[in-house]
């Protein structure tokens, strides 16, 4: 697919996105949809909120200050002085409350290029926004279970796939934990896909999961016992949600797990995520078809820890300051070639995502503001848009747009916006 690259001033050019701070974007005409009204307009109303929302409990922290491109490239702007002129969006939807609470907002999207509709969560519920339509129509609730996965889910053909992984989960079968639901996307026909077997002999214990990750028909996650013994086992689990077999272990450790990545046959998982230097948080990779961890680290073979990865391209943040030439996040192919810097950032505050190769990011621009790019390998991060008087909360891609979730504040709500690749 071609990509065309559009100036971003709001005067005099043809985008995805309406200008005008206030103003409301044209109604998403599905894939392909190239044009919209350009409006001029006063900025936003709402006072501009510093960083990113986070659920409780996530490990995801708000956009680090940026500054300028530190050698070897990047994309990283200064942040300092006003936001800049072309700082507008228009909304495609309308800003309001949505889901069961008036603080919450749409922690993940999934475009679904069969139907090109863009499927969105709030903590409690799952809405759609169909091609050619300006309101969000509400799909379902989200299952019993699935409210504590950052509101992760999965298209699946006609279905959805929730990860199951709080306490309040429900299994038909109590010698069962569920790991991972299906259901239509009305929320019926709900069934458990992947689960495990219950612990054995203490009413007290909780099998724990979390950073559930798809790669294929397999289904990663990492899980613990709470409420039981001190000395606990950390373990990263894989299974396949199509043939409902029983899960197996790819790696374990005693000290906590975190940040897992899946991609190309191999697992990455950060093996003890609070030890004070990037060497202590040992970033394991491991051959996922034979469980076998490999004799060097992601930081030793990558300089890095990876933070996300595709077919093609391995994302890895070095948190190392004092090293300017080492320091941000870095492309490289799965050789360890072709290594690029993407921006002098930390990884984890980046809300990557990617489709077909391509990727996007968000990073802190000038002032409160935060800026929108999208990468490609072999080609300079593209800055594409940029948000202020909003908090941007998660990205995905469409066939020729990038979404952009937004808060804007308690009892204001959420809405959405986009900007033309």
């Amino acid at each position: 697919m071609n990509v065309v690259s559009l100036p971003l001033g709001c005067v005099g050019f043809i985008a995805l996105v309406a200008c005008g701070g206030n103003g409301t974007a044209a109604p998403y005409a599905g894939p392909g949809d190239v044009e919209a009204r350009a409006r001029a307009g006063a900025g936003p109303e709402t006072a501009s909120v510093g960083g990113l929302m986070e659920r409780a409990g996530s490990a995801t922290a708000s956009p680090s200050a940026g500054g300028a491109p530190a050698p070897g490239g990047g994309a990283t702007p200064a942040v300092s002085g006003a936001a800049p002129a072309d700082c507008r969006f228009g909304e495609i939807v309308p800003t309001q409350p949505y889901g069961e609470f008036e603080d919450d907002f749409f922690g993940h999207m999934v475009f679904d290029e069969a139907t090109g509709e863009l499927l969105l969560s709030t903590l409690t519920d799952v809405y759609v926004l169909r091609p050619g339509a300006a309101v969000l129509e509400r799909l379902m609730a989200r299952p019993r279970g699935s409210q504590a996965s950052n509101d992760r889910f999965w298209v699946v053909g006609e279905q959805l796939l929730f990860p199951i992984n709080d306490v309040f989960r429900e299994s038909a079968d109590p010698t069962r934990v569920p790991v991972a639901s299906v259901s239509d996307r009305d929320g019926r026909n709900l069934r458990t896909v992947v689960s495990e077997p219950a612990p054995i002999g203490n009413a007290r214990v909780n099998v724990v999961t979390k950073d559930v990750v798809m790669d294929g028909d397999d289904l990663l996650w990492i899980e613990y016992e709470a409420g039981g013994s001190l000395d606990v086992t950390y373990r990263a689990r894989r299974a396949s949600w199509r043939t409902q077999a029983d899960p197996s272990t790819w790696y374990e450790s005693p000290s906590e797990l975190a940040q897992l990545v899946a991609a190309g046959g191999t697992g990455y998982v950060v093996d003890d995520p609070t030890a004070p230097t990037l060497a202590g948080r040992r970033s394991v990779m491991v051959r996922l078809a034979d469980g076998r961890v490999e004799p060097s680290t992601a930081l030793e073979r990558l300089d890095g820890a990876v933070v996300a990865a595709d077919e093609q391209s391995i994302i890895v943040s070095n948190d190392r300051m004092e090293d300017p030439e080492r320091y941000g996040t870095f492309r490289v192919a799965p050789d360890g070639s072709g290594r690029q810097r993407l921006a002098a950032l930390d990884g984890t505050s980046m809300r990557l995502v990617h489709r077909d190769g391509r990727w996007a990011f968000m990073a802190t621009g000038a002032a409160s503001s935060v800026d929108i790019f999208v990468y490609e390998p072999g080609s300079e991060p593209r800055r594409v848009g940029c948000i202020d008087g909003a908090t941007p909360q998660t990205l995905e891609l469409g066939d020729s747009e990038v979404f952009v979730s937004l808060f804007r504040g308690e009892r204001a709500g959420a809405t959405l916006t986009r900007f033309a690749l």
